[in-house]
């Protein structure tokens, strides 16, 4: 049961590197990540990364992580009303940074997903605590 949760949540974790991996261009030749392609729809960018972020106890805590620092990310835009497109641009080079991230940590990953019994006992370390989020 727990390889197969695991398999789920990576599966579930690639359809979201798709979404960071795929570059659009704006007429203005600046590029953003199709996550961000829908106009003023912040709800369809926290809907693909809250589908990944629910598997969060079948990831590892490296990869859990580097997905909570986008969830960060995400949460700091400009409150002004920055658009999706435009905070997409913004940030392309670090969201492409993060996907890389996600990539290496996710191949590491695969190397001893199989290991069920050194992941649950991983799960043991887990450090715990309130990261404030200035709104």
């Amino acid at each position: 049961m727990v390889l197969d949760r695991r398999i789920a949540a990576y599966e579930q974790l690639d359809l979201f590197i798709d979404s960071i991996k795929t570059a659009v261009l704006d007429k203005d030749n600046r590029p953003y990540h199709w996550l961000f392609s829908n106009e003023d729809d912040w709800v369809n960018a926290y809907k693909i990364l809250h589908d990944t972020m629910s598997h969060g106890l079948w990831l590892s805590d490296d990869l859990f992580k580097k997905l909570r620092d986008l969830n960060l990310l995400l949460l700091s835009r400009d409150k002004t009303g920055e658009s999706v497109i435009e905070f997409g641009k913004k940030n392309y080079e670090t969201i492409a940074l993060l996907r890389e991230e996600f990539e290496h940590i996710r191949a590491i990953d695969m190397l001893r997903l199989y290991d069920v019994e050194v992941f649950l006992k991983s799960k043991k370390n887990v450090v715990t605590g309130f990261t404030p989020v200035n709104g």
